[in-house]
Protein backbone atom coordinates (compact mmCIF):
# COMPACT_ATOMS: atom_id res chain seq x y z
CA UNK A 1 0.00 0.00 0.00
CA UNK A 2 2.54 2.66 0.73
CA UNK A 3 4.46 1.57 -2.51
CA UNK A 4 1.49 2.24 -4.69
CA UNK A 5 0.93 5.73 -2.83
CA UNK A 6 4.28 6.78 -3.58
CA UNK A 7 4.60 5.54 -7.07
CA UNK A 8 1.25 7.33 -8.14
CA UNK A 9 2.70 10.52 -6.23
CA UNK A 10 6.02 10.58 -8.38
CA UNK A 11 3.87 10.50 -11.78
CA UNK A 12 1.85 12.79 -10.15
CA UNK A 13 4.95 15.09 -9.37
CA UNK A 14 6.35 14.49 -12.93
CA UNK A 15 3.04 15.49 -14.72
CA UNK A 16 2.95 18.78 -13.01
CA UNK A 17 6.71 19.76 -13.97
CA UNK A 18 6.19 18.38 -17.20
CA UNK A 19 2.90 20.83 -17.42
CA UNK A 20 4.99 23.57 -15.73
CA UNK A 21 7.72 23.62 -18.94
CA UNK A 22 5.28 23.40 -21.07
CA UNK A 23 3.43 26.47 -19.79
CA UNK A 24 6.77 28.65 -19.70
CA UNK A 25 7.73 27.54 -23.22
CA UNK A 26 4.37 28.59 -24.41
CA UNK A 27 4.80 31.98 -22.53
CA UNK A 28 7.93 32.71 -23.67
CA UNK A 29 7.03 31.99 -27.02
CA UNK A 30 3.63 34.08 -27.19
CA UNK A 31 5.87 37.04 -26.06
CA UNK A 32 8.13 36.76 -28.78
CA UNK A 33 5.45 36.83 -31.14
CA UNK A 34 3.32 39.95 -29.37
CA UNK A 35 6.92 41.39 -29.81
CA UNK A 36 6.71 40.74 -33.32
CA UNK A 37 3.45 41.98 -34.43
CA UNK A 38 3.85 45.05 -32.55
CA UNK A 39 7.64 45.83 -34.80
CA UNK A 40 5.62 44.85 -37.47
CA UNK A 41 2.53 47.10 -36.52
CA UNK A 42 3.73 49.96 -35.39
CA UNK A 43 3.57 52.20 -38.77
CA UNK A 44 -0.48 51.02 -38.60
CA UNK A 45 -2.35 53.01 -36.19
CA UNK A 46 -5.47 50.68 -36.52
CA UNK A 47 -4.27 47.65 -34.85
CA UNK A 48 -4.42 47.82 -31.20
CA UNK A 49 -1.26 46.66 -28.88
CA UNK A 50 -1.74 43.49 -26.77
CA UNK A 51 -0.73 43.41 -23.53
CA UNK A 52 1.40 40.43 -22.29
CA UNK A 53 2.84 39.49 -18.85
CA UNK A 54 6.96 38.20 -19.58
CA UNK A 55 7.55 35.57 -17.46
CA UNK A 56 10.49 35.51 -15.16
CA UNK A 57 12.98 33.13 -14.24
CA UNK A 58 12.02 34.40 -10.68
CA UNK A 59 8.49 33.63 -11.39
CA UNK A 60 9.29 29.49 -12.25
CA UNK A 61 11.63 29.25 -9.83
CA UNK A 62 8.90 30.72 -7.15
CA UNK A 63 6.70 28.27 -8.86
CA UNK A 64 9.12 24.87 -8.60
CA UNK A 65 9.79 25.74 -5.35
CA UNK A 66 5.93 25.80 -4.35
CA UNK A 67 5.94 22.31 -6.03
CA UNK A 68 8.96 20.56 -4.23
CA UNK A 69 7.32 21.68 -1.10
CA UNK A 70 4.28 20.73 -1.77
CA UNK A 71 6.31 16.96 -2.88
CA UNK A 72 8.08 17.31 0.33
CA UNK A 73 4.53 17.45 2.25
CA UNK A 74 3.33 14.32 0.25
CA UNK A 75 6.34 12.74 1.20
CA UNK A 76 5.85 13.49 5.03
CA UNK A 77 2.25 12.57 4.92
CA UNK A 78 3.08 9.18 3.36
CA UNK A 79 6.09 8.81 5.94
CA UNK A 80 3.48 9.37 8.69
CA UNK A 81 1.06 7.23 7.14
CA UNK A 82 4.00 4.10 6.85
CA UNK A 83 4.58 4.94 10.69
CA UNK A 84 0.89 4.42 11.77
CA UNK A 85 0.46 1.54 9.56
CA UNK A 86 3.93 0.20 11.41
CA UNK A 87 2.21 0.91 14.02
CA UNK A 88 -0.55 -1.00 13.84
CA UNK A 89 1.27 -3.84 12.84
CA UNK A 90 3.22 -3.78 16.20
CA UNK A 91 -0.39 -3.35 17.84
CA UNK A 92 -1.68 -6.48 16.15
CA UNK A 93 1.57 -8.80 16.71
CA UNK A 94 0.87 -8.31 20.74
CA UNK A 95 -2.61 -8.44 20.64
CA UNK A 96 -1.46 -12.46 18.84
CA UNK A 97 1.37 -12.26 21.56
CA UNK A 98 -1.88 -12.25 24.11
CA UNK A 99 -4.13 -14.16 22.19
CA UNK A 100 -1.20 -17.35 22.32
CA UNK A 101 -0.77 -16.38 26.29
CA UNK A 102 -4.10 -16.85 26.92
CA UNK A 103 -4.33 -20.21 24.95
CA UNK A 104 -0.89 -21.30 26.36
CA UNK A 105 -2.70 -20.80 30.04
CA UNK A 106 -6.25 -22.53 29.08
CA UNK A 107 -3.74 -25.64 28.19
CA UNK A 108 -2.33 -25.09 31.49
CA UNK A 109 -6.15 -25.02 33.12
CA UNK A 110 -7.03 -28.59 30.85
CA UNK A 111 -4.17 -29.66 32.34
CA UNK A 112 -4.76 -28.70 35.91
CA UNK A 113 -8.36 -30.24 35.97
CA UNK A 114 -6.98 -33.88 33.85
CA UNK A 115 -4.61 -34.00 37.17
CA UNK A 116 -8.17 -33.24 39.43
CA UNK A 117 -9.64 -36.45 37.62
CA UNK A 118 -6.33 -38.85 37.60
CA UNK A 119 -6.73 -37.53 41.73
CA UNK A 120 -10.33 -38.65 41.46
CA UNK A 121 -9.15 -41.84 40.23
CA UNK A 122 -6.80 -42.59 42.89
CA UNK A 123 -9.69 -41.69 45.38
CA UNK A 124 -11.86 -44.53 43.51
CA UNK A 125 -9.09 -46.53 43.24
CA UNK A 126 -8.89 -46.10 47.22
CA UNK A 127 -12.33 -47.24 47.87
CA UNK A 128 -12.37 -50.49 45.57
CA UNK A 129 -9.15 -51.78 47.74
CA UNK A 130 -11.32 -50.57 50.91
CA UNK A 131 -14.12 -52.66 49.25
CA UNK A 132 -11.86 -55.28 48.71
CA UNK A 133 -10.54 -55.85 52.21
CA UNK A 134 -14.27 -55.75 53.11
CA UNK A 135 -15.03 -59.16 51.04
CA UNK A 136 -12.24 -60.85 52.43
CA UNK A 137 -13.00 -59.97 55.54
CA UNK A 138 -16.75 -61.47 54.84
CA UNK A 139 -14.63 -64.35 53.45
CA UNK A 140 -12.78 -65.02 56.80
CA UNK A 141 -16.32 -65.03 58.36
CA UNK A 142 -17.67 -67.51 56.37
CA UNK A 143 -14.81 -69.90 56.86
CA UNK A 144 -15.24 -69.26 60.41
CA UNK A 145 -18.86 -69.85 61.05
CA UNK A 146 -18.43 -72.36 58.12
CA UNK A 147 -16.07 -73.83 61.13
CA UNK A 148 -17.74 -73.42 63.54
CA UNK A 149 -21.09 -75.00 62.07
CA UNK A 150 -18.69 -78.27 61.76
CA UNK A 151 -17.74 -78.00 65.00
CA UNK A 152 -21.20 -77.42 66.08
CA UNK A 153 -22.04 -81.11 63.75
CA UNK A 154 -19.05 -82.53 65.57
CA UNK A 155 -20.77 -81.56 69.17
CA UNK A 156 -24.29 -82.54 68.63
CA UNK A 157 -22.59 -85.88 67.30
CA UNK A 158 -20.59 -86.25 70.98
CA UNK A 159 -24.27 -85.13 72.56
CA UNK A 160 -25.73 -87.84 70.52
CA UNK A 161 -23.11 -90.64 71.43
CA UNK A 162 -22.75 -89.03 74.89
CA UNK A 163 -25.88 -87.43 76.39
CA UNK A 164 -23.57 -85.97 79.23
CA UNK A 165 -22.02 -83.37 77.25
CA UNK A 166 -25.94 -81.77 76.42
CA UNK A 167 -25.69 -78.84 78.64
CA UNK A 168 -21.84 -77.61 77.99
CA UNK A 169 -22.67 -78.27 74.00
CA UNK A 170 -25.80 -75.87 74.74
CA UNK A 171 -23.72 -73.08 76.19
CA UNK A 172 -21.44 -73.31 73.33
CA UNK A 173 -24.28 -72.93 70.67
CA UNK A 174 -25.92 -69.83 72.51
CA UNK A 175 -22.04 -68.25 73.09
CA UNK A 176 -21.98 -69.00 69.67
CA UNK A 177 -24.92 -67.29 68.33
CA UNK A 178 -24.30 -63.94 70.23
CA UNK A 179 -20.30 -63.71 69.08
CA UNK A 180 -22.45 -64.06 65.24
CA UNK A 181 -24.83 -60.94 65.97
CA UNK A 182 -21.81 -59.19 67.73
CA UNK A 183 -20.03 -59.90 64.03
CA UNK A 184 -22.99 -59.35 62.09
CA UNK A 185 -23.06 -56.20 63.95
CA UNK A 186 -19.78 -54.81 63.50
CA UNK A 187 -20.35 -55.68 59.84
CA UNK A 188 -23.13 -53.47 59.46
CA UNK A 189 -21.41 -50.62 61.22
CA UNK A 190 -18.53 -50.73 58.66
CA UNK A 191 -20.90 -50.95 55.66
CA UNK A 192 -22.78 -48.26 57.20
CA UNK A 193 -19.48 -46.04 57.66
CA UNK A 194 -18.27 -46.68 53.72
CA UNK A 195 -21.80 -45.68 52.68
CA UNK A 196 -21.31 -42.27 54.15
CA UNK A 197 -17.90 -42.18 53.27
CA UNK A 198 -19.02 -42.94 49.26
CA UNK A 199 -21.18 -40.16 50.08
CA UNK A 200 -19.21 -37.48 50.95
CA UNK A 201 -16.75 -38.37 47.76
CA UNK A 202 -19.76 -38.24 45.37
CA UNK A 203 -20.73 -34.84 47.09
CA UNK A 204 -17.34 -33.58 46.67
CA UNK A 205 -16.99 -34.54 42.80
CA UNK A 206 -20.56 -32.91 42.16
CA UNK A 207 -19.27 -29.94 43.70
CA UNK A 208 -15.62 -29.85 41.66
CA UNK A 209 -17.87 -30.69 38.65
CA UNK A 210 -20.43 -27.71 39.02
CA UNK A 211 -17.36 -25.41 39.69
CA UNK A 212 -15.30 -26.45 36.70
CA UNK A 213 -18.61 -25.78 34.59
CA UNK A 214 -19.25 -22.39 36.34
CA UNK A 215 -15.59 -21.67 35.31
CA UNK A 216 -16.11 -22.91 31.76
CA UNK A 217 -19.15 -20.82 31.03
CA UNK A 218 -18.02 -17.49 32.92
CA UNK A 219 -14.64 -18.15 30.34
CA UNK A 220 -17.08 -18.74 27.62
CA UNK A 221 -19.12 -15.45 28.52
CA UNK A 222 -16.17 -13.33 29.16
CA UNK A 223 -14.57 -14.65 25.73
CA UNK A 224 -17.22 -13.58 23.28
CA UNK A 225 -17.64 -10.29 25.33
CA UNK A 226 -14.16 -9.72 24.76
CA UNK A 227 -14.42 -10.57 20.85
CA UNK A 228 -17.62 -7.97 20.61
CA UNK A 229 -15.09 -5.12 22.52
CA UNK A 230 -12.69 -5.40 20.17
CA UNK A 231 -13.12 -4.08 16.96
CA UNK A 232 -14.65 -0.95 18.98
CA UNK A 233 -11.96 -0.20 21.17
CA UNK A 234 -9.09 -2.02 20.62
CA UNK A 235 -6.48 -0.65 23.19
CA UNK A 236 -9.23 -0.42 26.01
CA UNK A 237 -9.79 -4.28 25.16
CA UNK A 238 -5.93 -5.09 25.92
CA UNK A 239 -6.18 -3.19 29.13
CA UNK A 240 -9.54 -4.94 29.93
CA UNK A 241 -8.22 -7.99 29.22
CA UNK A 242 -5.00 -8.28 30.81
CA UNK A 243 -7.32 -6.95 33.89
CA UNK A 244 -9.25 -10.05 33.39
CA UNK A 245 -6.45 -12.56 33.02
CA UNK A 246 -4.87 -11.35 36.00
CA UNK A 247 -8.42 -11.36 38.25
CA UNK A 248 -8.84 -15.03 36.59
CA UNK A 249 -5.68 -16.05 37.44
CA UNK A 250 -5.38 -14.71 40.92
CA UNK A 251 -9.13 -16.53 41.41
CA UNK A 252 -7.74 -19.85 39.70
CA UNK A 253 -4.92 -19.73 42.28
CA UNK A 254 -7.10 -19.52 45.14
CA UNK A 255 -9.30 -22.05 44.34
CA UNK A 256 -6.78 -24.20 43.50
CA UNK A 257 -4.90 -22.91 46.69
CA UNK A 258 -8.54 -23.96 48.73
CA UNK A 259 -8.88 -27.21 46.47
CA UNK A 260 -5.40 -28.45 47.44
CA UNK A 261 -6.21 -27.65 51.13
CA UNK A 262 -9.46 -29.55 51.13
CA UNK A 263 -7.83 -32.40 49.28
CA UNK A 264 -5.01 -32.70 51.94
CA UNK A 265 -7.35 -32.41 54.65
CA UNK A 266 -9.11 -35.47 52.71
CA UNK A 267 -6.49 -37.55 52.06
CA UNK A 268 -5.59 -37.14 56.07
CA UNK A 269 -9.39 -37.73 56.85
CA UNK A 270 -9.18 -41.10 54.75
CA UNK A 271 -5.64 -42.27 56.20
CA UNK A 272 -7.30 -41.77 59.47
CA UNK A 273 -10.10 -43.99 58.21
CA UNK A 274 -8.05 -46.69 56.47
CA UNK A 275 -5.25 -46.08 59.73
CA UNK A 276 -8.77 -47.12 62.24
CA UNK A 277 -10.05 -49.79 59.91
CA UNK A 278 -6.59 -52.04 59.37
CA UNK A 279 -6.48 -51.45 62.97
CA UNK A 280 -9.73 -52.59 63.07
CA UNK A 281 -9.72 -55.72 60.78
CA UNK A 282 -6.16 -56.43 62.56
CA UNK A 283 -8.07 -56.46 66.29
CA UNK A 284 -10.88 -58.98 64.88
CA UNK A 285 -8.08 -61.44 62.72
CA UNK A 286 -6.40 -61.62 66.20
CA UNK A 287 -9.89 -61.94 67.93
CA UNK A 288 -10.45 -64.51 65.17
CA UNK A 289 -7.37 -66.51 65.62
CA UNK A 290 -7.52 -66.52 69.34
CA UNK A 291 -11.29 -68.21 69.08
CA UNK A 292 -9.47 -70.90 66.26
CA UNK A 293 -6.89 -71.54 68.86
CA UNK A 294 -9.44 -72.02 71.27
CA UNK A 295 -11.90 -73.86 69.58
CA UNK A 296 -8.77 -76.51 68.48
CA UNK A 297 -7.44 -76.36 72.24
CA UNK A 298 -10.78 -77.03 73.61
CA UNK A 299 -11.44 -79.78 70.45
CA UNK A 300 -8.38 -81.42 71.48
CA UNK A 301 -8.89 -80.91 75.33
CA UNK A 302 -12.42 -83.15 74.63
CA UNK A 303 -10.77 -85.64 72.68
CA UNK A 304 -8.34 -86.16 74.86
CA UNK A 305 -10.56 -86.58 77.90
CA UNK A 306 -13.08 -89.06 75.88
CA UNK A 307 -9.98 -91.14 76.56
CA UNK A 308 -10.38 -91.15 80.08
CA UNK A 309 -14.24 -91.90 80.13
CA UNK A 310 -13.89 -95.13 80.53
CA UNK A 311 -11.42 -95.45 83.26
CA UNK A 312 -13.73 -92.77 85.13
CA UNK A 313 -16.87 -94.66 84.28
CA UNK A 314 -15.35 -98.17 85.44
CA UNK A 315 -14.40 -96.27 88.72
CA UNK A 316 -17.53 -94.96 89.76
CA UNK A 317 -18.93 -98.28 89.18
CA UNK A 318 -16.34 -99.90 91.80
CA UNK A 319 -17.64 -97.41 94.37
CA UNK A 320 -21.25 -97.34 93.76
CA UNK A 321 -23.25 -99.75 95.67
CA UNK A 322 -25.37 -102.04 93.87
CA UNK A 323 -29.03 -101.33 94.87
CA UNK A 324 -32.20 -103.80 93.87
CA UNK A 325 -34.43 -102.13 91.58
CA UNK A 326 -36.99 -103.44 89.70
CA UNK A 327 -36.18 -101.46 86.56
CA UNK A 328 -33.48 -99.77 84.40
CA UNK A 329 -32.32 -96.37 85.46
CA UNK A 330 -30.21 -93.11 84.71
CA UNK A 331 -29.05 -90.37 85.98
CA UNK A 332 -26.98 -87.36 84.63
CA UNK A 333 -24.73 -85.81 87.04
CA UNK A 334 -22.84 -82.49 86.32
CA UNK A 335 -19.26 -83.45 88.24
CA UNK A 336 -16.78 -80.45 89.43
CA UNK A 337 -13.19 -81.29 89.97
CA UNK A 338 -9.57 -79.37 90.58
CA UNK A 339 -6.69 -79.60 88.59
CA UNK A 340 -6.07 -83.02 90.57
CA UNK A 341 -8.73 -84.79 89.48
CA UNK A 342 -10.41 -84.31 93.12
CA UNK A 343 -14.09 -84.22 92.98
CA UNK A 344 -15.25 -80.58 94.75
CA UNK A 345 -18.91 -80.99 93.54
CA UNK A 346 -21.40 -83.79 91.84
CA UNK A 347 -25.12 -82.19 91.71
CA UNK A 348 -27.83 -83.73 89.40
CA UNK A 349 -29.13 -81.98 86.72
CA UNK A 350 -31.48 -85.53 84.96
CA UNK A 351 -32.69 -87.22 87.73
CA UNK A 352 -33.62 -90.69 87.30
CA UNK A 353 -36.52 -90.50 89.40
CA UNK A 354 -35.17 -92.20 92.25
CA UNK A 355 -33.96 -89.94 94.77
CA UNK A 356 -31.69 -92.91 96.46
CA UNK A 357 -30.43 -94.28 93.09
CA UNK A 358 -29.55 -90.25 92.70
CA UNK A 359 -27.82 -90.25 95.66
CA UNK A 360 -25.60 -93.88 95.40
CA UNK A 361 -24.45 -92.50 92.09
CA UNK A 362 -23.39 -89.04 93.39
CA UNK A 363 -21.56 -90.90 96.49
CA UNK A 364 -19.89 -93.35 93.95
CA UNK A 365 -18.47 -90.33 91.98
CA UNK A 366 -17.40 -88.80 95.29
CA UNK A 367 -15.32 -91.80 96.53
CA UNK A 368 -14.12 -92.33 93.68
CA UNK A 369 -11.90 -89.21 93.49
CA UNK A 370 -9.37 -88.51 92.37
CA UNK A 371 -10.85 -89.17 89.18
CA UNK A 372 -8.48 -90.03 86.36
CA UNK A 373 -8.25 -87.18 84.38
CA UNK A 374 -5.68 -85.83 81.51
CA UNK A 375 -2.10 -84.55 82.78
CA UNK A 376 -1.79 -81.62 80.51
CA UNK A 377 -2.58 -78.52 83.01
CA UNK A 378 -3.69 -76.68 79.63
CA UNK A 379 -6.73 -79.03 79.45
CA UNK A 380 -8.28 -78.06 82.93
CA UNK A 381 -10.19 -75.13 82.05
CA UNK A 382 -12.24 -76.89 79.61
CA UNK A 383 -12.56 -80.51 81.41
CA UNK A 384 -13.02 -78.65 84.83
CA UNK A 385 -16.62 -79.38 84.83
CA UNK A 386 -18.36 -82.33 83.21
CA UNK A 387 -21.72 -84.12 82.27
CA UNK A 388 -21.67 -87.56 83.62
CA UNK A 389 -24.46 -90.20 83.16
CA UNK A 390 -24.98 -93.63 85.14
CA UNK A 391 -26.88 -96.62 84.62
CA UNK A 392 -27.83 -99.37 86.55
CA UNK A 393 -27.53 -102.88 85.56
CA UNK A 394 -30.42 -104.43 83.94
CA UNK A 395 -32.65 -106.13 86.44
Amino acid sequence: MPSRTHKSFGFKSVLLAVSVHAAIVFAVGVNIIFENVLDSGSTSTSVQPIQARAVTEEAINAELESIRQKEERERLRILDQNKQLEKARREQQEAEQQLAMIESRREVEEKRIQEAEQTRQAREDELRELENAKKQQQEDLAAIEKEQSIMQSELRKLEHEKLERKKAAEELRIQELANKQKQAEELESLEKEKAKLKQELEQLEIAKQKRQQADILRQEEKRKEEERKKAAAKLEKEKKEKERLAAIEKKKRQEHEAQEKKRKAEQARLAELAKAQEAERRKEEEMRQQQIAEKQREKKAISEFNKYIPAIRSKVEDKWTVLEVPRKLKTTVLVKIDTSGEVTSATVTNSSGSEEFDRSVTIAIRKASPLPIPSNPEFYNYIKEFQFSFSNPSS
